[in-house]
């Protein structure tokens, strides 16, 4: 149900993230690596503030971005929960449920976003975890970020994957 309670909305600038990604990361894992970023960002700024979930408009393969294995990858290491109200309705029912809230005209209105302005050509539909986690160490050590192997050293700084194997 929609209320009329307020809403607030925070605006992250996320344009050179955004940049560093594409500077940084193969083409196909562009919109998986933002979005992962946004959930990493929106996490620590729910904690910060008290909240308890994220929730996004996500719904079920709609984008590339959007299938069920590509969801996983962007949720790997997100530890708060992550509420998807829109997963299992379709593109008219969003639309139809947009209208009734009030939100639809809004929604239309032509907006050069992130989506546009830095999507890849040919976007993966069924990346692996490790495929982003590789590329986000990368790009964090082509920014200048030291890479470091060894998390139980004396220098525990830098970016890098961490293998864990559980039986």
């Amino acid at each position: 149900l929609w209320s009329n309670a307020s809403i607030r909305t925070y605006v992250v600038p996320f344009a050179v993230i955004q940049e560093t990604v594409r500077a940084r990361t193969p083409e196909k894992l562009w919109t998986l690596m933002y979005r992962h970023l946004m959930h990493r960002i929106g996490e620590k700024f729910a904690r910060a503030h008290g909240y308890q979930a994220l929730i996004t408009g996500d719904n079920l393969g709609q984008f590339a971005s959007q299938t069920i294995q590509n969801l996983a990858v962007i949720d790997h290491q997100i530890e708060i929960p992550i509420i998807r109200p829109l997963v299992g309705f379709t593109k008219q029912e969003i639309i139809e449920r947009a209208k009734a809230i009030g939100t639809y005209e809004t929604s239309i209105l032509p907006y050069e976003d992130c989506c546009t302005l830095f999507a890849p050509k040919s976007p993966a539909n069924n990346a692996r975890t490790h495929e982003l986690t590789h590329a986000g160490g990368d790009a964090a050590g082509a920014s200048g970020i030291k890479p470091t192997d060894d998390f139980n050293g004396a220098d525990q700084e830098g970016a890098g994957v961490y293998q864990v194997t559980q039986k």
